[in-house]
């Protein structure tokens, strides 16, 4: 990916996915209308920063990723929000870095849920955000944030090189 690219996709997206994370985090739940439009903003803006064939590659790829993400929500192996936000940010990944991606987010999410978990017992966060069902959470981790995290970080990575 180029690096203007990246930054163009960075700065298009980086609101959006901010706000899946804290969305994420607060009430566990990314919502439809938040993948649809991280989804719209790769749809909209891709076209004018890559290679036409490339940008359709990567949808082709989303909807792959779609249906394996279906068969694993289907198996309860993910939850709903989380297969939907994957596939909304597969398009924003260049599919031969898919493998530097994954091992990007191996780190961000190993980073995010020691980082969240200690957070969470730090008692001047949890005054700040009361509210926030994933302190409370025990069995699910709010993926959405490892996911994002992961976007930025790659994206942040393209841009700089």
């Amino acid at each position: 990916m180029v690096a203007s690219a990246a930054l163009v996709l960075l700065i298009a997206s980086l609101p959006l996915t901010i706000g899946a994370a804290w969305s994420d985090m607060r009430s566990m739940i990314l919502s439809n209308r938040m993948v649809l439009a991280t989804l719209a903003v790769f749809v909209l803006v891709g076209p004018m920063v890559l290679p036409f064939g490339d940008y359709l590659f990567r949808l082709g790829v989303a909807a792959v990723i779609l249906e394996v993400m279906i068969g694993l929500f289907a198996l309860g192996a993910v939850r709903g929000g989380d297969a939907k936000y994957l596939t909304a940010l597969i398009p924003y990944f260049a599919p031969g870095d898919l493998f530097q991606a994954a091992h990007l987010l191996g780190v961000v999410g190993l980073s995010a849920f020691i980082t969240h978990r200690v957070f969470a017992r730090i008692p001047a966060v949890r005054r700040m955000t009361p509210d926030w069902l994933s302190w409370r959470a025990k069995r699910h981790f709010p993926y959405g944030l490892v996911l994002a995290g992961s976007q930025i970080f790659y994206l942040f990575a393209k841009a700089i090189q």
